[in-house]
């Protein structure tokens, strides 16, 4: 789910701001807000009805390792998939890509890289 918020993010911003495209950093903020609150709402739920179920881990550092890497091979199949059928669209999971490694050299305590 979450990475399908990512795609319909993406989606309506790349196709509203193709005639306008002075508008899409202004945007672009504002769909990582909207991104935000509606990951964490997800996953604020999904805890509350999976919270006794056995592969949920009862350790946030642990939930957050595993989700990262349900999320990472999602965007890497979608970069597959983009690549061999809309090259114009790579650019979604490759973003979601992008945000998973800046999060994880933040955790790290690594400097954000540029690019």
């Amino acid at each position: 789910m979450l990475r399908s918020f990512d795609y319909a993010l993406h989606a309506g911003l790349f196709a509203y701001t193709e005639n306008r495209p002075d508008d899409f950093t202004r945007l672009a903020f504002w769909t990582d807000v909207w991104q935000t609150l509606v990951s964490i709402n997800f996953l604020w739920m999904y805890k509350q009805v999976a919270r006794q179920s056995a592969f949920l881990p009862d350790n946030e550092k642990e939930f957050s390792a595993l989700l990262d890497a349900f999320v990472l091979n999602k965007a890497l199949y979608e970069l597959v998939y983009e690549l061999n059928n809309r090259p114009d669209w790579v650019r979604i999971p490759l973003q979601g890509i992008s945000t998973l490694a800046a999060r994880e050299r933040r955790r790290a305590g690594q400097a954000p890289t540029k690019g």
